[in-house]
């Protein structure tokens, strides 16, 4: 057991006079904590107008990612966190992806859309070929806005990922909770606790996709 001093403020005088300073403490703490959040707020406004002056750059990589073939797919694989977790089942829908769009900072809470836009040919896995998902931030809750359905017209690539690691993992449970796919981000079913894919793709993903992308040929030139 630790050991912890004894309250200075022993008498029942002494103890009213401690619950007085302790409210008095918490009215300080409030006022900072109004202050702190004054600052988010003009933080996240002047962050949003550097967004808007962010946007015609994106334009222009966005011109230059068309001419990589599978660029969004090897960049997403070779993220740390995917590279773990990456499977073919889910490369193989990946591959088509051709353009990831952001809108950030939508709100003074942070709140944000991701629209992954794939070439027509994925409608061979799926349909629609354009996926969105809008995450909404309010008092510390986070919330799904919008979100795509996918109507998969095979099996999903996470169902195919089940049935190869069903003799390996054990339980149905145990299995599920092991196995991370990039397409649990537009499940209603999944929960993406463990792994945030959409702030993987906020953060890192888009922003600076090249480190990634170029992941491979920094390790081999070590």
């Amino acid at each position: 057991m630790s050991w912890l001093p004894p309250y200075t403020f022993s008498s029942e005088s002494n103890t009213d006079k401690r619950q007085e300073l302790l409210s008095m403490l918490e009215q300080v703490d409030h006022k900072l904590m109004e202050i702190d959040n004054e600052c988010a707020k003009e933080q996240m406004a002047i962050q949003r107008e550097f967004d808007k002056k962010k946007r015609p750059i994106f334009e222009e990589r966005k011109s230059i990612i068309e001419k990589i073939p599978k660029f969004w797919a090897d960049t997403i694989s070779r993220h740390p966190i995917f590279l773990e977790n990456m499977h073919p089942e889910d490369y193989d829908v990946l591959e088509l992806l051709t353009d990831i769009e952001l809108e950030d900072n939508l709100d003074n809470e942070g709140s944000y859309k991701i629209k992954l836009i794939f070439d027509e040919a994925v409608s061979e896995f799926m349909e629609p070929n354009v996926l969105v998902k809008h995450i909404v931030f309010k008092d510390h809750e986070e919330s799904v806005q919008e979100l795509t359905e996918i109507k998969w017209k095979k099996e999903s690539p996470r169902s195919l990922i089940e049935k190869k690691f069903a003799g390996e993992i054990g339980s149905d449970d145990k299995l599920k909770g092991s196995i991370v796919s990039f397409f649990d981000f537009f499940s209603k079913d999944i929960s993406d606790e463990g792994i945030d894919i959409g702030e993987i793709i906020r953060r890192d993903i888009y922003h600076a996709p090249l480190l990634y992308y170029c992941e491979d040929d920094l390790n081999s030139s070590v």
